[in-house]
């Protein structure tokens, strides 16, 4: 996911990267094994969607950083973090 981030994000910015990721693979976690495979267009739209909204979330934390300081926001992703951590979602 990160990296079809990046991917995505930079080619906003420089023309010869193309934003496709298309011919990418995709490893994922299927019954307990891992699974290495092309990436499905409906995964592909799936991603693109998820790129979008992560890019929209990162630019309001930015705009939150002009607002307040850097360790009030922080403190409100480690309170984040520990929550996420609790119930399972993020490993430690």
């Amino acid at each position: 996911m990160l990296s079809a981030f990046i991917i995505d994000a930079v080619s906003e910015i420089d023309p010869k990267v193309g934003p496709s990721i298309r011919e990418s693979c995709l490893m994922r976690i299927e019954r307990g094994e891992v699974m290495l495979g092309p990436l499905k267009p409906e995964a592909l739209k799936e991603y693109k969607l998820k790129i979008a909204k992560r890019k929209e979330l990162l630019q309001r934390i930015w705009r939150l950083f002009d607002s307040l300081r850097e360790e009030e926001v922080e403190k409100v992703i480690e309170e984040l973090e520990k929550k996420a951590t609790r119930t399972g979602m993020l490993a430690e």
